[in-house]
């Protein structure tokens, strides 16, 4: 790999598997110190000292506030978040009208209350270094009235925040984007039914312009890209990863 990130540290939220390993995986082979927080996973540390996973809520100050201690004590700086963490209800199509109001709070609560409380640790940390990179992980599905109303809103509620987030800290240095992402095979999907899933992929196969499959790695890649000095000017925007489905 060519270094793009040689010195940052980052921070990559549901960072144990799936999209947010990739992406953790990808970022320390660009040359960063990476924390992965991970509500499932448990505290290690790699040989180099360079890739940590941090067992923690992103719902919770305390575990929060560790992992930033953490950060801080072993680098001295948080360059990079990557607010990943996400709960994906059943890929079952239902109407707005039967959504459990307890589901529909616990995922809301994770997907866009999470990337809050991130940012509101992590960006006091980017402010006094006056340098900072925010990227939160949307999807397309929040674009085209997706029968899946709770995780749809909440990936809304992310492109939101990051206007938001953009417009109040550049003065600041810190840039702040979403990648809109499409369904990614992983180990999200493969906890959903079959059939939900074989639906679903056929469904986004007919609106995709690239006709194959979708891995983390086209995730991770777009995250590289922005977390770089070559992003630098990129800020408030939304990175559709999809094979083009958006377009339809």
């Amino acid at each position: 790999m060519s270094g793009r990130l040689s010195g940052r540290v980052a921070i990559v939220t549901g960072g144990a598997r799936g999209v947010g390993a990739a992406i953790a995986e990808r970022f320390r082979a660009e040359g960063a110190a990476t924390f992965a927080f991970d509500l499932s996973a448990k505290d290690s540390v790699s040989d180099d000292g360079k890739a940590s996973v941090v067992g923690g809520d992103v719902t919770n100050d305390e575990d929060i506030a560790r992992l930033v201690n953490t950060a801080m004590e072993r680098f001295g700086r948080i360059d990079i978040l990557v607010n990943n963490a996400a709960i994906l209800q059943p890929l079952t199509t239902m109407s707005f009208r039967d959504i459990d109001l307890n589901q529909w709070d616990a995922i809301l609560r994770v997907n866009l209350r999470g990337a809050y409380q991130m940012a509101r640790a992590i960006v006091p940390v980017m402010e006094a270094q006056g340098y900072g990179r925010i990227i939160n992980i949307g999807s397309s599905t929040a674009f085209f009235g997706a029968p899946i109303a709770p995780y749809a809103a909440s990936k809304a509620g992310l492109v939101a925040f990051a206007y938001t987030l953009a417009r109040e800290l550049g003065p600041s240095g810190i840039t702040a984007n979403t990648i809109a992402l499409g369904l990614v095979d992983g180990p999200s999907l493969e906890e959903q039914p079959p059939e939900a899933v074989a639906g679903a992929k056929a469904f986004l196969m007919g609106m995709r312009a690239v006709k194959q499959d979708q891995g983390p790695e086209s995730v991770a890649d777009a995250a590289v890209f922005l977390s770089s000095e070559e992003s630098r000017f990129i800020t408030g925007q939304t990175l559709f990863v999809d094979g083009g489905a958006i377009m339809h």
